[in-house]
């Protein structure tokens, strides 16, 4: 039996956002944007430097001149595809949350920064890949 006193008008939560998480784009736009993707993605950058700092360094000032600067680049490597993992998932997640937001703007410009930092995302890895390639 339902409670009397509980009426659907004041019920503030919408149960179908809240059931679901991130990932089944179950929350918010708002908070998909701003908590999952940016505030997670500047956590992230920061303990991924503190991990370089941590780890690569001492082991780059023990190593000798070439294995210092290739320990470096692997450490780098790494560190960017942690991030660029996070950001897949970030992505995904925002994109899925993009239907959860009252303003059809709001809906648009969250696709629109999503497609541009996916094409950008795109050409670094271009860019990157053709400095490694040249002679």
């Amino acid at each position: 039996m339902e409670h009397p006193y509980k009426t659907p008008e004041a019920d503030l939560a919408d149960e179908r956002l809240t059931a679901g998480g991130f990932l089944s784009g179950g929350q918010p736009l708002w908070k998909a944007f701003w908590l999952f993707f940016a505030a997670g993605f500047l956590l992230l950058s920061v303990a991924a430097r503190q991990a370089m700092v941590a780890i690569v360094d001492p082991l780059m000032q023990e190593a000798p001149g070439e294995h210092a600067v290739a320990l470096t680049l692997w450490g780098m490597v790494g560190v960017e595809l942690v991030r660029l993992a996070y950001l897949c998932l970030s992505l995904v997640v925002v994109w899925r949350c993009g239907r959860n937001s009252r303003w059809v703007a709001a809906r648009h410009a969250s696709r629109a920064v999503l497609l541009a930092l996916i094409l950008l995302t795109l050409y670094s890895i271009y860019l990157v890949w053709a400095l490694l390639a040249s002679p």
